[in-house]
């Protein structure tokens, strides 16, 4: 993502899946936008807001514990 002729962010876009020995697999699918080192947490808002995207929810979590909530292991 580059605002101004200047990289801000990287977009990406992952599938997750995860087992656990004998237990139902969980699937799950990941839009994440990840500042660039150098870049204030303050610009992450200025650069989603014009996505409007209202059926995605925020989440500040990694994907390994995602993965765990959804398997009720957390």
């Amino acid at each position: 993502v580059e605002r101004r002729g200047r990289a801000q962010a990287e977009l990406t876009f992952d599938e997750v899946t995860g087992r656990a020995a004998g237990e139902k697999e969980v699937r799950f699918r990941e839009l994440e936008l990840e500042l660039l080192p150098d870049l204030d947490e303050g610009r992450l808002e200025t650069l989603t807001a014009p996505l409007d995207l209202p059926d995605l929810t925020p989440h500040a979590g990694d994907k390994l514990s995602h993965t765990l909530a959804l398997m009720g292991r957390v």
